[in-house]
């Protein structure tokens, strides 16, 4: 399992990879939490930034989505100025992300591919904020 954040060059948008990250236990679950969370600290400490999650070699058990729920609106909450995620449509995980941002109060926002999320986030970043965290 591994999981990295990468800046894309002169836009400021940041990248959360995974690469046989199967989260199938509660064991899969806490070792991706502490990764990901010790990646985004990391990186980008306390700031907030424009936040991409590839799907891409990520996938999430639908019996896992309430523990990977929390988890999530962390990322969100404490660490995006706004989210959008972007792989494979029409999956068991794609199904189980969206109920899971769905019930922490969180648009799923994902699309097939980076280009659509890219101009997805960019929309996003230039809508005027909801009173919400759901966008």
């Amino acid at each position: 399992m591994r999981v990295w954040l990468e800046q894309s060059a002169g836009d400021g948008i940041w990248t959360i990879r995974h690469d046989d990250v199967r989260l199938a236990d509660s064991t899969a679950i806490d070792e991706w939490r502490t990764l990901l969370l010790d990646e985004l600290q990391s990186k980008v400490g306390s700031q907030r930034v424009p936040l991409l999650i590839d799907l891409s070699g990520f996938s999430l058990d639908p019996a896992l989505a309430p523990a990977y729920g929390p988890v999530a609106k962390k990322v969100v909450s404490e660490y995006a100025t706004v989210a959008v995620r972007y792989g494979p449509e029409g999956t068991l995980t794609s199904a189980s992300l969206r109920t899971a941002a769905i019930k922490q109060g969180f648009a799923s926002n994902i699309c097939d591919s980076r280009e659509t999320a890219v101009e997805l986030l960019g929309r996003l970043q230039n809508s005027p904020p909801l009173s919400s965290p759901n966008r």
